[in-house]
């Protein structure tokens, strides 16, 4: 058995992103956008997101950062860019979307990370030190 709420730690992440992801299908077909580009962008982004909220803390003094938050930030580039460049949009089968699509797709990829990351701030106050 995994222990510390794990399991419960990941059906919830996997739960969020699935909605989410889902609802910005859903939106972006009610309104005529590119959906499954929608979806593409807000699942890869939603996952970065949650990856950012549960990541370990860093020990006191340490510095060694930068080269994760550049690898998630490089990812997240390339994710987007699978609907911006023409050879990887065909590639991967997606349509372009514009600057406004864009920017709803990734401020609701924000919600699931931002929803774990305050459950994270809860529970450390309710139990410090664990």
């Amino acid at each position: 058995m995994l222990g510390d709420g794990l399991v419960r730690g990941i059906v919830s992440a996997a739960s969020l992103i699935t909605v989410t992801a889902l609802v910005a299908a859903l939106v972006a077909q009610r309104l005529d956008r590119p959906w499954q580009s929608a979806l593409f962008v807000v699942l890869g982004l939603a996952q970065l997101g949650v990856a950012l909220a549960v990541r370990a803390t860093r020990a006191p003094g340490s510095t060694d950062r930068n080269p994760w938050l550049v690898a998630v930030a490089v990812s997240a580039a390339l994710q987007v860019a699978g609907v911006l460049v023409a050879p990887l949009r065909e590639l991967l089968g997606t349509e372009p979307l514009s600057s406004t699509d864009l920017l709803w797709c990734a401020a609701l990829a924000t919600a699931p990370g931002f929803a774990l990351y305050m459950t994270r701030i809860r529970v450390n106050r309710a139990h410090p030190g664990s």
